[in-house]
């Protein structure tokens, strides 16, 4: 049993079996995972997120080196909107940034990943939905500060999250994913949630 330095949460929660990877740990490769992955570009601390934004994932992708951070990975479509956001007005404090993978599920910002091709379909969402759900359930058990959850994605990928349950537990606000004008009411909302950030 693994405890996850990132959100100090209690593994067991998201193992599924002893071979199984933590998606939000990492914990095969724990140590790469915390000395390559979350050091760079000085990663939220964990107790001081209050709200997370979840991206689905991109089809293109940057891999100057064999495995990457997720978010760094991805380079286009909803991943790299966010990334110019962060880059242009800096980061909202107390935001956490998850991916919606279509091949490994929801993982954090910084989870390393290796270069891959694979499509989200109804098929492949309804696959992924208990592992979604399940780490889902660990982010807020593990840190019930967090009070809302947003979410940028096309209408595949919200077929992998059980969004009348987590609705239950947190506030979900979906984020109009249509890419005339999506930068901006990222922002917007960014800014109406965050008062000091800008």
């Amino acid at each position: 049993m693994t405890d996850c330095v990132f959100i100090s949460l209690d593994c067991s929660e998201v193992h599924m079996n002893e071979n199984s990877q933590c998606p939000l740990c990492h914990s095969n490769n724990l140590q790469k995972y915390f000395t390559n992955g979350s050091t760079e570009n000085s990663p939220v601390s964990p107790k001081s997120i209050t709200k997370i934004i979840v991206v689905a994932c991109s089809a293109k992708k940057d891999f100057p080196r064999k495995e990457m951070p997720a978010l760094k990975a991805y380079a286009s479509s909803y991943p790299q909107e966010v990334k110019d956001i962060f880059q242009k007005y800096g980061r909202p404090e107390g935001l956490g940034v998850f991916v919606l993978s279509a091949k490994h599920g929801l993982i954090h910002e910084n989870y390393h990943i290796h270069n891959y091709n694979q499509i989200m379909t109804s098929q492949q969402a309804h696959r992924l939905k208990d592992q979604v759900t399940l780490t889902f359930s660990g982010i807020l058990k593990s840190n019930p500060q967090i009070d809302e959850i947003f979410l940028l994605m096309s209408k595949k990928y919200y077929q992998a999250i059980d969004y009348q349950a987590l609705d239950k537990f947190v506030k979900v606000t979906k984020i109009n994913a249509k890419y005339h004008g999506l930068a901006q009411r990222i922002v917007n909302l960014f800014q109406k949630r965050f008062p000091q950030w800008r």
